[in-house]
């Protein structure tokens, strides 16, 4: 049952109103403060052994409340020799180096953010 506090009473109506639109938005931002908790409950119970994996996914899907996922980033470097034949010269080989190297990932859970060719060295032979 919704009570309506009196001192809202001796407002205006627009005062009521951006009264109450006030108090809405500390009721959602505790909402969601509540509902970060929790989640942050249901996550530690896993980590800690408590939950499998499926149980934590299920109560929080259960809940409406975001799946976890464990995201890890780095760095790696991949080294690779070439050879480069019939090329003009050494500036055209260097293009051709750039324009032929991709970088991909064939894993979905895996991603490529971004990656940068450079060739340390090229010479001829």
């Amino acid at each position: 049952m919704t009570t309506v506090e009196p001192e809202l009473f001796s407002l205006t109506e627009d005062q009521r109103r951006d009264q109450l639109l006030k108090k809405l938005a500390r009721t959602r931002q505790e909402l969601e403060a509540f509902r970060d908790d929790v989640r942050q409950r249901i996550i530690d119970r896993h980590e800690r052994g408590g939950w499998c994996r499926q149980g934590t996914e299920d109560a929080l899907a259960e809940l409406d409340l975001a799946p976890y996922e464990l995201v890890f980033s780095g760095r790696c470097r991949v080294e690779v020799t070439f050879t480069v034949r019939d090329a003009p010269n050494e500036d055209v080989a260097h293009e051709w180096v750039h324009s032929a190297i991709n970088v991909r990932s064939d894993d979905s859970d895996v991603e490529i953010d971004n990656y940068d060719t450079s060739v340390e060295e090229i010479e001829r032979d």
